[in-house]
């Protein structure tokens, strides 16, 4: 690994975005965590020694602890997937990001256009039931997001607004706080 970040950084890089878990794509495990934490410790030595700043992609619960043992600048989504797919913020991690310094760019919506789509359908016609599966699936997270982004933003973690995508054109349509 460490071979590429110079190629990166020569090819103008400004900072390095690593998948710390699955999430993105219907091949990917969002519940599992990718790397070992001396695996994520070398990446951000590396970023770091070319003076760049690490992100990483971190939906698992346990790919947040490694993250956070590695040492990374920025968490991004910090969705608190469990191994058995369900959604728990853990207060003791939260207390862990606030004391590391750590930024963090939570992507609350995510799904929400899917769940708007399925609640239109519903108002027309019986979902069935891997639909209604997907709506209380989609349900479930954007409150578990809602909620882990207002317990970080109590505790004073500092973060930035993305939507974890790599696009030219962002476009923000609305924020809503509650």
């Amino acid at each position: 690994m460490p071979k590429e970040r110079p190629a990166l950084v020569k090819e103008g890089a400004d900072f390095i975005k690593v998948m710390g878990s699955g999430g993105g794509t219907y091949i990917t495990q969002p519940r599992l965590s990718y790397f070992t934490v001396d695996e994520l410790k070398v990446i951000v030595s590396e970023a770091h020694r070319h003076e760049r700043r690490t992100t990483v992609h971190v939906l698992a619960t346990q790919s947040i602890i490694d993250a956070l043992d590695a040492g990374f600048d920025c968490l991004e989504h910090v969705e608190f997937v469990e191994t058995d797919w369900s959604r728990k913020y853990h207060p003791e991690i939260g207390t862990r990001i606030a004391d590391s310094g750590c930024w963090v760019s939570p992507t609350i919506m995510s799904g929400h256009r899917r769940l708007q789509r399925l609640l239109v359908k519903r108002q027309v016609e019986s979902l069935t039931s891997e639909e209604q599966a997907l709506l209380t699936s989609l349900k479930i997270k954007i409150a578990t997001n809602f909620e882990t982004v207002g317990r970080l933003y109590d505790m004073k973690v500092p973060m930035v607004v993305g939507n974890g995508r790599n696009q030219r054109v962002w476009r923000l349509r609305f924020l809503v706080w509650s």
